[in-house]
């Protein structure tokens, strides 16, 4: 299993709780490099940031997620690296009421007649104390979900594992005018209508950031080695 963080941020996490904390439907992610950080930030626009991921190791490091736009605010999530060249990742959440423990989900990442990677994660489903436990995955996509965004035309979409044709619930797609612009996301469908829970919005958009983070650690490592 993964550590979850720094000891700070472990016991920092357990004292927060997932409730409450919301996105909305529609947000851009940001990022900011200088040679001293790299950070995301998630924001409707780049002049109102609303949370901020810091990666104090750089593209092939650890995140951190903020309940804010800045270090000051309280972490509400980690995404930690753990094997060889990082290939394992774990997804820590606050509980999703108090008295538990933080969540953990493995972001499994698997191959299936393809090169391309399919993402999988496990999260809490519902409200209140009735949460039953799902699995979830990140499958890459060209369908009209992903088009709808408006930005590359190859993006990818967040299903129900094992569902082929299901009910697609959230998408994302690279930003095609790039500048410090990463990414585009948009909740759909029951995704966006809050049945599903905090919790579960949470680890929807932790894991699309990890996700990023890795197709990034992926375009980089390919051309350092071309």
């Amino acid at each position: 299993m993964g550590s979850g963080g720094s000891k700070e941020i472990q016991e920092q996490l357990h004292r927060a709780s997932a409730a409450g904390v919301r996105f909305p439907n529609s947000f851009l992610l940001f990022y900011d490099v200088t040679w001293t950080k790299l950070s995301l930030q998630l924001a409707m626009d780049r002049s109102r940031p609303m949370y901020l991921f810091n990666l104090p190791k750089g593209w092939h490091g650890d995140m951190v997620m903020y309940d804010g736009p800045s270090l000051d605010s309280r972490p509400i999530a980690t995404a930690t690296n753990e094997g060889t060249f990082g290939y394992k990742s774990f997804i820590t959440i606050p509980p999703p009421y108090p008295g538990l423990p933080p969540f953990e989900s493995e972001l499994e990442i698997t191959r299936k007649k393809s090169p391309i990677e399919t993402y999988t994660f496990a999260a809490p489903v519902g409200k209140g104390a009735k949460l039953q436990l799902e699995c979830f995955s990140w499958v890459s996509s060209t369908g009209q979900e992903v088009r709808g965004l408006g930005q590359w035309l190859r993006g990818w979409k967040l299903v129900r594992s094992g569902q082929k044709g299901g009910e697609v619930l959230a998408v994302w797609a690279d930003a095609s005018m790039r500048l410090s612009k990463a990414a585009k996301f948009e909740f759909m469908n029951s995704g966006a209508s809050g049945v599903l829970g905090d919790t579960w919005a949470l680890m929807a958009v932790v894991s699309f950031a990890k996700v990023w983070q890795r197709c990034m650690m992926q375009a980089i490592n390919g051309s350092l080695a071309s």
